[in-house]
């Protein structure tokens, strides 16, 4: 299991919400689901590229759900990648 650390970029994705930091990490396995290590570069490159692309300005947060469904075997299944706006130049 990762070192899981909140970090000013990945703060929305735990710290408004957990306890500590394995509580997010906790309830993902007791449901049998999914998750993976992104890092804050890679937070806020998935940030960008999604400015880039889409034009939208999303947290980098929540950007973190398109680099692990690229990550996800999609062979025969589809993913639905939920992400938040709210950006607003954090980048």
């Amino acid at each position: 299991m990762p070192d899981l650390k909140i970090t000013e970029i990945n703060e929305p994705l735990s710290g408004n919400f957990l306890l500590d930091e394995r509580e997010g990490m906790d309830a993902v396995l007791d449901s049998n689901g999914t998750a993976f290590e992104v890092s804050d570069d890679e937070l806020i490159k998935a940030a960008k590229l999604i400015m880039t692309e889409e034009g939208l300005d999303v947290l980098p947060a929540s950007a973190g759900a398109i680099t692990a469904v690229k990550l996800l075997d999609s062979r025969n299944h589809t993913f639905v990648a939920v992400i938040t706006g709210r950006g607003h130049g954090h980048l």
